[in-house]
């Protein structure tokens, strides 16, 4: 699978720094996790900012690509709340105990993975009820789920049923992993590092392509149709390129 560089950023009026980045390509909408508490919801075309939603405070942002709503990590609220984006406003919240960042969607199943932050818990969210179901322990690691262990250049794979690690991959051309992404047409992992290198690794652990991109990549989203790393961003800074990009501004880019 070729990686490819970025296509021209599109600058996006903020307030302040972002954290992840979703896309629902079906309904051409970005949405971007805003630190200062708000869900920035974002036209995937023009790069216009369509609203924003108060949350709390946010980093992780995923989508139901069924009903389009967003589900949100809120942090030291200890909370993940759904938010409808159409009405702008939050639907529900649940407490799952913990500081949480990365969250993900499995449409398979209905549930949300809630990652703790800089802790040793996945939680596991109905988003049918928005209540917590569950955890996964991951005593020594912060680590069918993805994630990457950012200090051991490496990501673990992690059995969606039993809630176990079943495999550690070393990425070692990647160093200070943060941003991971699953190509399910591929079956490829896209792993990304602050060292400016984003690989790709099959099901069985196998580096399969790399690519430079601009180093201090924090968090990418990736596009399931084009099969395109097509969103990436920095906590102040956004850039849709495959990639995330410091620069001085503030920009989420297409």
């Amino acid at each position: 699978m070729p990686l490819l560089t970025a296509t021209p950023p599109q600058p996006v009026p903020i307030s302040s720094g972002f954290d992840y980045v979703a896309v629902d390509t079906a309904r051409g909408r970005v949405y971007a996790a805003h630190s200062a508490s708000q869900a920035t919801i974002v036209d995937a075309a023009t790069g216009k900012v369509l609203g924003q939603v108060t949350v709390g405070p946010l980093y992780g942002v995923a989508v139901n690509p069924a009903n389009g709503h967003v589900y949100t990590g809120d942090g030291e609220a200890h909370t993940v709340s759904e938010v409808d984006p159409v009405a702008m406003k939050v639907l529900g919240s649940a407490d799952v105990g913990g500081t949480i960042d990365a969250i993900a969607y499995d449409p398979a199943n209905g549930h949300i993975y809630a990652d703790e932050d800089d802790g040793t818990h996945t939680y596991v969210v109905d988003a049918k009820t928005m209540k917590r179901i569950g955890a996964v322990d991951l005593p020594g690691h912060k680590p069918d789920m993805y994630q990457n262990i950012a200090n051991k250049s490496e990501f673990v794979v992690i059995d969606a049923a039993t809630l176990k690690v079943k495999r550690t991959v070393p990425t070692p051309d990647v160093k200070g992993n943060h941003p991971l992404q699953y190509d399910a047409a591929h079956k490829h992992v896209l792993v990304g590092g602050q060292n400016g290198t984003l690989a790709a690794y099959d099901a069985a652990g196998k580096l399969v392509g790399k690519a430079k991109i601009r180093a201090r990549v924090d968090q990418c989203d990736l596009d399931q149709i084009l099969a395109s790393d097509d969103l990436c961003g920095k906590r102040a800074n956004h850039r849709a390129a495959r990639q995330r990009d410091r620069r001085a501004d503030d920009r989420l880019a297409r």
